[in-house]
């Protein structure tokens, strides 16, 4: 575990540890820029708002992901090729209409898609906003990659879970403040899942209280979403 939490912190906090030392020279590009076949169906500002993607299952010679955005409730699936990326534009309901998650990331395990909102206040004067205090689990084909339907609804989403709640107080503390160094507000950017845990990345608080670090990874057990460790960075 001690290893993994590395890890998670090289991801989330990469650019802060290595710096002007990264040797780009030896990051080589497998493809891209991708071109897209069909469309989301979503209006230019959602469209460019995709924020997360998981990609568990490989049908046919193409990954099959879940992608999602920081606005409205509605993610997308997409398959990606050697060449281009083809769009589901059938819509992959996450929330109720009208409201925004907020979603910044997606990760996926062998049963399922998890999707985090931000769990943040709005950038904009600092509006609360309690449709992204959500952790949103579907099901899905294991051999298509796609979410499980019924009826041509999801067929199994659970949203019940109230991450707050596990948080360490410095962090519950966080939850309702502005973003940025002077509000110390809560903001989730990053989602991975490794043997039955979720891990969230934090962006927030960035205004570090000397007496204790706020700056944490939260470990989640898949099965009842119940804290069961935490690494403090």
């Amino acid at each position: 575990m001690k290893r993994l939490s590395k890890m998670i912190r090289a991801i989330t906090f990469g650019a802060a540890l290595f710096g002007a030392a990264t040797c780009f020279a030896e990051i080589d590009m497998v493809a891209g820029p991708m071109r897209a076949e069909g469309d989301f169906n979503l209006d230019k500002s959602t469209r460019r708002s995709l924020s997360g993607i998981a990609c568990p299952v490989t049908a046919d010679g193409r990954h099959i992901c879940l992608v999602a955005f920081d606005e409205g409730v509605e993610a997308r699936t997409i398959e990606i090729g050697d060449d281009l990326y083809a769009v589901h534009g059938k819509p992959v309901k996450i929330g109720v209409e009208d409201t925004e998650m907020d979603s910044e990331a997606v990760a996926a395990d062998d049963q399922y898609y998890y999707v985090t909102g931000s769990h943040a206040n709005k950038r904009k004067h600092c509006a609360e906003n309690g449709s992204s205090h959500r952790v949103v689990r579907i099901a899905y084909d294991q051999s298509t990659g796609l979410p499980l339907r019924k009826d041509g609804r999801l067929k199994q989403i659970d949203d019940d879970y109230d991450l707050a709640k596990d948080l360490p107080n410095a962090l519950q503390d966080a939850i309702g403040k502005c973003l940025g160094s002077n509000g110390g507000g809560l903001d989730i950017e990053g989602l991975a899942v490794y043997d039955g845990h979720l891990y969230f990345g934090l962006r927030g608080p960035t205004k570090i209280d000397p007496a204790s670090d706020h700056r944490s990874i939260v470990s989640v057990r898949r099965s009842r979403f119940r804290v069961v460790e935490r690494e403090e960075l």
